[in-house]
């Protein structure tokens, strides 16, 4: 397939590739446009968010300097401590953890009433250590929660633990505050940062003056909002943020119980960390999944508690390092890219010159918007490119469709005033030499040096009246149609039918590549030669079938003329004219009464071949021919030859 376009003029408005691909520009963008609004790319958009998160933690990976450590309950504990821990129990892991002072303490386990025994042991300490945190679930006005107990119930020790989820059930967004009325409540994650952060002298402050975004020492944390990123109508309550998966919950330090009360654990793992205790066991569900993908290729999952610790490290690591959460592009920007891209997968499939530059097209279609998202989440930045690179697919996909049928269209409307009397190769490189000669759909008029050729059938009026209409037509068929596949193997081009006679051009409607008017004039004369062959061979096979036979007359002459196009918008031919056509035709027909072969003459040489004085000296030294004299043909004297065969020939 060829995907040339040749040159066009950027100021010509109705050039119909630019027409066409303002058109698929329009379609396309519009199309994503709508359909992006609906949330129709949201699941691509997160799922390229996703592979990119886990490139991110991959090629940028932290400082191993955690500020969490996670200690998870699994189910040989729950068997052994008897689950629902007692207060006693809960008691004692905190005074176990305070021993190696850690800067917060969080309870990712629900004390919404007494259990067991310790209950006031377990009160006196969580209310003697500030750096205690509690939890709770929010109770909105969907949902009823789950409370702390009165004797616990200090809002600056109690955090909610609620996690927002995508549809698609992934965690993508972290919480930091629920509003009810006038009301606002902390996350667990928050409540343990904040802790952690009084050592750093860090508080909560609003961004300015002009802005209710949160500002945490060295980061901003912009409210998420319901159509960022690749969100469409997303639940945005409470203030929430994207979470940053680079630190990847599994790379944590993970303590054991069975060390904390064996007293075998690593101090430093505790001290002067945030600890988050929870449970982690199949009979307690308590798990997330999050933008990362297991060895099976589906979403990991981890527990709540981790979960909880990743949202608090970040929380820290935003405020200490300066490494804020994600932000999201305007819509203006988000939209203005998604039109450049359709606009470049058209116009860049307009330029493109070959099939290995349209998959250079398509593949940059994919990889130059990822390659922008993804230096936008190393700035901070999601800019989601998913439904950009599908945009440019698409436009480029569609302007291939319309190239293809738009110029198989132009090949059939150029080539279709030649019927199907061209060779293969010929009207392929006519076709693609069509800047120099076509214009509009049509030949662009022109001189060429030529040799045109004449041919007529002696007596054809007695042969149409002496034959059924039905037979007649079959017999001459038969005899164009074999005359036709000479002229076309000998590289000429049949430029009309008149009744029996044909007239063709060796040269038009351009010379071929390498070939000169030598080698026109050559096919030209080689062509009559066939000719004749090709016309005894007919005249046996008639007879055999009780049909006429007949001779036919030859004029060959070489030289200037004019082509181009006759006709109107319905009906269009190539034509040549001039002198030089002209002297042609008056060669077939010269004194052609005198051309009377006998029977025999027809299976062998049954035609009578004259060629003028230009192609002769064109020839010369090729063909045995007669000179027959000077004749006044048209406007000037022509030397005639009558054309014998091929020197060496017998």
């Amino acid at each position: 397939m060829n995907f040339s376009l040749g040159k066009f003029s950027a100021v010509n408005s109705l050039n119909p590739e630019m027409k066409a691909s303002a058109s698929i520009i329009a379609c396309v963008f519009t199309l994503l446009f709508l359909f992006g609004k609906l949330g129709g790319l949201q699941s691509l958009e997160l799922g390229v968010y996703d592979h990119l998160i886990q490139a991110r933690a991959k090629f940028d990976e932290p400082p191993q300097a955690y500020s969490v450590s996670i200690l998870l309950l699994d189910e040989n504990d729950i068997k052994q401590y008897q689950h629902p821990f007692s207060d006693e129990f809960i008691n004692g892991l905190l005074l176990k953890l305070e021993y190696f002072q850690p800067l917060a303490i969080g309870l990712d386990i629900y004390r919404d009433r007494p259990t067991g025994t310790g209950t006031e042991n377990l009160v006196n300490t969580i209310n003697a250590f500030d750096n205690i945190i509690l939890i709770n679930k929010f109770k909105g006005d969907h949902a009823q929660g789950i409370p702390v107990m009165p004797a616990l119930d200090n809002p600056i020790k109690v955090g909610f633990s609620d996690i927002v989820m995508d549809d698609d059930k992934i965690v993508r967004r972290g919480l930091l505050y629920l509003s009810e009325g006038e009301s606002r409540y902390y996350s667990f994650a928050l409540r343990l940062a904040l802790t952690y952060l009084k050592q750093e002298n860090i508080i909560e402050e609003y961004a300015s003056l002009a802005s209710d975004n949160l500002k945490l020492g060295r980061s901003e944390f912009v409210p998420f909002e319901t159509n960022d990123g690749g969100y469409v109508n997303a639940d945005k309550d409470g203030y929430q943020f994207l979470l940053d998966f680079t630190y990847n919950p599994e790379s944590f330090h993970f303590l054991s119980l069975h060390e904390l009360l064996g007293g075998s654990i690593d101090p430093s793992l505790i001290k002067d960390k945030i600890v988050v205790i929870g449970i982690s066991a199949e009979s307690v569900v308590d798990n997330f999944s999050i933008p990362y993908s297991n060895v099976a290729g589906s979403h990991q999952t981890i527990s709540g508690t981790a979960l909880h610790g990743l949202i608090a490290n970040q929380i820290v690591n935003a405020a200490i390092v300066g490494q804020s959460p994600l932000t999201a592009v305007s819509d203006i920007l988000e939209y203005s890219l998604l039109l450049a891209y359709c606009i470049l997968g058209s116009f860049l499939t307009l330029k493109a010159k070959s099939m290995s530059r349209l998959m250079f097209v398509a593949a940059l279609g994919i990889l130059l918007p990822l390659s922008l998202e993804y230096v936008g989440f190393y700035e901070g930045i999601w800019i989601p490119m998913a439904t950009s690179s599908m945009a440019w697919l698409m436009s480029s996909a569609l302007t291939v469709a319309f190239l293809t049928y738009h110029e198989k269209r132009q090949r059939d409307q150029a080539l279709a005033m030649f019927g199907n009397y061209l060779s293969p190769t010929i009207a392929e490189y006519i076709w693609n030499q069509r800047i120099l000669w076509l214009q509009g759909g049509k030949p662009v008029p022109q001189k060429l040096n030529t040799t045109i050729l004449f041919s007529d059938i002696k007596g054809f009026t007695k042969v149409a009246d002496q034959l059924e209409p039905e037979v007649f037509m079959e017999w001459l068929n038969e005899y164009l149609d074999a005359m036709t596949s000479i002229i076309i193997t000998h590289e000429g081009v049949v430029v009309r039918f008149i009744g029996d006679a044909i007239l063709a051009a060796f040269g038009v409607p351009i010379p071929l590549e390498g070939k000169t008017k030598v080698d026109d004039a050559i096919n030209a004369v080689q062509c009559a030669l066939e000719m004749q062959s090709g016309l005894a061979r007919l005249n046996k096979h008639w007879k055999t079938q009780n049909l006429p036979v007949v001779a036919a007359r030859i004029g060959v002459h070489s030289g200037v003329v004019v082509s181009g196009s006759m006709g109107n918008q319905s009906h269009r031919e190539y034509a040549i004219q001039g002198d030089d056509v002209n002297i042609a035709a008056r060669l077939e027909t010269f004194r052609k009464m005198d051309f009377n072969p006998t029977l025999d003459e027809l299976f062998e040489n049954p035609c009578r071949i004259l060629i003028g004085d230009n192609t002769e000296a064109l020839v010369r030294g090729h063909f045995k021919v007669e000179a027959l004299g000077a004749f006044n043909l048209t406007r000037r004297m022509v030397s005639i030859y009558r054309l014998f065969g091929e020197v060496g020939s017998g």
